[in-house]
């Protein structure tokens, strides 16, 4: 094997992982996307339960007055 085709195998190899390095990349934005909107749920779950548990501890006080 000459040089010249030792280069070109290299440069094959280094385009091969550039373009995995770039699905990645693409892969990461997809996550912290769906990361996001994961979180945007677990605050409004959590905003919803200190809310039903606010109203419950209103609902016992009036109860037991």
């Amino acid at each position: 094997m000459t040089d010249s085709e030792k280069l070109d195998l290299l440069l094959v190899g280094m385009e091969g992982m550039q373009g995995d390095i770039a699905a990645l990349k693409n892969g990461q934005k997809e996550i912290r996307k769906d990361v996001k909107k994961l979180t945007q749920k677990v605050e409004d779950t959590y905003q919803i339960a200190l809310e039903a548990w606010g109203l419950s501890i209103e609902n016992r006080a009036q109860l037991t007055t």
